[in-house]
């Protein structure tokens, strides 16, 4: 950890394999110091915002176009 403006900041760098927003989340905990993580995790008084970043996360789809055109 390193501490710069009196706030620590992990030094670890690995890359992430996103299969959906909670096991992102779970990923991220590990290696985010926890005063940051609850500051990027958390939403302000409704958490709206929050949600439909959320929702809009989750609407993402990916579609495979192997041998298309073939």
């Amino acid at each position: 950890m390193t501490t710069i403006n009196g706030y620590e900041q992990s030094d670890r760098e690995e890359k992430l394999a996103i299969l959906n927003l909670p096991s992102l989340e779970a990923e991220a905990k590990k290696i985010i110091p926890k005063g940051g993580f609850g500051y990027i995790s958390g939403g302000s008084e409704d958490e709206w915002t929050l949600h439909e970043n959320t929702t809009a996360f989750n609407h993402v789809q990916i579609i495979p176009r192997a041998l298309t055109d073939m």
